[in-house]
């Protein structure tokens, strides 16, 4: 998890790099095309390498077969957005974004090629080698780019960070797994792999694509500049979360699908997991929402400010989603795909209607809309996750009361210093409210009832989830 949390940082770090070499236009017109090739970077997998890492039992010839699967999968992807390439620039009326979707299509050849490498990696739980990976990655596409950005290529730097970061995983994948792929046989059976497959990927490209429709539409209605701020303050708040979400997303399914024929172990994993979690990731957020105005302006500099109401709307959404998010694991690791398509068709239905009506009120708008399909959504999981699995929702409450408890007092004490003093530095007033907001909230945790046996728990589970003790982590 060390290079997992490295690897956040830095990419962060390039996000505050980049924004004060290029200008929020340059953000905007890759934005056009992320928000498309998004929905293709979820089909890329078609679910095999949770397939291979969600069965109890898989052969050589099997992940041989789904690896030309996948590789396949991704020339046809790579085909296909450069195909669209016309009709996006056409659409969003800029001919640079042709350009732009060219380029950025040959990164799907290099992920196709690594998916099932990268999911064995993950079978052995070799989560140190992922991480290292990435992180490694990450440094050379963000060096790269920042020359190219202080040279004066504009969005380019951007376009080559990414695609080089794909090529450099890649790479480093096959540098690193030892596994080579057998050559194709027709009579293998991989049909069970693929039906399981076939649901995480129909619910990964419905619920991607209807993400990306708050991009699509601020890009079509309102133009290159008020996306690009809108999708820096979506990424300053959402990548840090999800790059420290990814680790534990890839522990927290491993074992639980390890764990499903033991119900007591698999309950008691998983409220763990969600318990540490949320004992990070919900006073971060809330922090980060007391403190938007200064958080953009010393992390993105002064031309971003208007970035500042949106990124505070966004930490308010990030309060509850990590949570909410983790009710998918269950029906992962249980192999209860086709409910979790069929959640992923309410998320998406959520999501389009929120977006639809908050696009009238521009960027801040579409904002407030993720902000209350977020919370709607908590709601439609809690309702319709937990049957079958071993896990409830009173279980889902009671391992996320205190972290909210904790958080919600973290921030009236972060208020009620503010109103007391007067600090006109962005940074100096973000040094002075550290170290009160985690006095104030681990306080909180140590004189809540069982709260110091709780916090030795989480301890121990983050131990798991960071990969810091590697026999902890196996089942």
């Amino acid at each position: 998890m060390l290079y997992q949390t490295l690897d956040s940082f830095l990419r962060v770090g390039s996000v505050v790099v980049l924004a004060r070499i290029l200008m929020p236009a340059d953000f905007g017109l890759v934005g056009m095309v992320t928000a498309i090739t998004a929905v293709a970077e979820r089909f890329k997998d078609f679910g095999l390498s949770t397939a291979t890492v969600q069965q109890k039992s898989v052969t050589q010839e099997q992940v041989s077969k789904l690896f030309w699967i996948n590789a396949a999968i991704g020339l046809g992807i790579a085909a296909s957005v450069a195909t669209m390439s016309p009709l996006l620039a056409h659409f969003f009326n800029d001919e640079r974004v042709l350009h732009i979707t060219l380029v950025t299509a040959t990164g799907f050849l290099w992920s196709g090629l690594t998916i099932q490498h990268q999911a064995i990696l993950q079978r052995q739980m070799k989560y140190t080698s992922i991480g290292g990976i990435q992180l490694g990655s990450t440094i050379l596409s963000l060096a790269i780019a920042t020359i190219f950005a202080i040279r004066g290529y504009g969005y380019w730097a951007l376009v080559w960070k990414d695609v080089l970061r794909s090529l450099f995983i890649a790479a480093g994948t096959w540098l690193w797994c030892s596994w080579t792929p057998s050559a194709p046989r027709r009579h293998i059976d991989v049909g069970p792999l693929l039906k399981f497959g076939r649901d995480i990927t129909a619910f990964n490209v419905i619920v991607s694509f209807t993400i990306s429709v708050d991009q699509i539409l601020i890009g079509k209605l309102y133009g290159a500049t008020p996306l690009g701020i809108y999708r820096q303050a979506y990424q300053l708040m959402f990548w840090p979360i999800n790059q420290l979400n990814g680790p534990v997303t890839r522990v927290a399914e491993t074992t639980l699908s390890f764990l499903q024929d033991n119900a007591d172990r698999y309950r008691r994993f998983y409220l763990k997991i969600l318990t540490a979690v949320n004992f990070v990731m919900m006073p971060v957020v809330l922090f980060a929402a007391v403190y938007s105005d200064e958080i953009v302006l010393v992390v993105l500099g002064d031309k971003w400010v208007d970035a500042a109401p949106i990124f505070r709307i966004f930490a308010l959404a990030a309060f509850i989603a990590p949570a909410s998010d983790t009710t998918c694991y269950l029906l992962v690791s249980c192999g209860e795909t086709k409910r979790y398509l069929n959640l992923g068709l309410l998320t998406s239905a959520t999501l389009l209607l929120s977006f639809g009506i908050g696009a009238i009120w521009g960027p801040l708008g579409v904002a407030y809309g993720y902000l209350a399909a977020t919370y709607m959504l908590l709601v439609l999981r809690l309702r319709y996750s937990f049957e079958g699995t071993p896990v409830d929702a009173k279980a889902f409450g009671e391992a996320i009361a205190k972290p909210v408890v904790a958080s919600a007092a973290m921030m009236l004490a972060l208020v009620l210093f503010n109103r007391l003093v007067n600090v006109t530095s962005a940074l100096g007033l973000l040094t002075m409210s550290v170290p009160i907001s985690l006095a104030s909230y681990v306080g909180l945790w140590m004189v809540m009832p069982g709260g110091k046996e709780q916090l030795g728990e989480i301890v121990h589970a983050l131990a798991v989830s960071l990969h810091l003790d590697r026999r902890a982590a196996r089942p």
